[in-house]
């Protein structure tokens, strides 16, 4: 019992630091090694983790070697029908970019 409140504790302690944006998907572009997948909303990110802001307003980041189908299918659904996004980071810096919040979950709203 006291591993999962342990284990709730820390899950609980993360996402009240991650950052959270509202809006639509403006921009999605697949970094250069095709490894990563950069997100730009029309929303502002607020609670970001990240000291610095990405130089042409990416707020979230995915490593595409640790992402499900699903996750890539539902932006691009989102992105290409212009609907309503909430986006939640997971509360840290992508590694192969420091100024980029890593994706953890997306809300698609009508």
């Amino acid at each position: 019992m006291k591993v999962f409140s342990l284990l709730c504790l820390m899950f609980f302690v993360n996402t009240c630091f991650a950052g959270t944006v509202s809006g639509t998907i403006d921009e999605l572009i697949v970094g250069r090694n095709g490894n990563e997948l950069y997100i730009k909303t029309t929303g502002t990110h607020s609670n970001s983790p990240c000291v610095d802001q990405h130089p042409l307003g990416f707020q979230f980041a995915i490593d595409l070697n640790k992402v499900q189908d699903a996750v890539l299918s539902s932006l691009f659904i989102a992105f290409s029908s212009g609907d309503s996004v909430v986006i939640q980071g997971a509360g840290s810096c992508a590694g192969f970019d420091a100024r980029l919040e890593l994706f953890g979950y997306v809300f698609i709203k009508k």
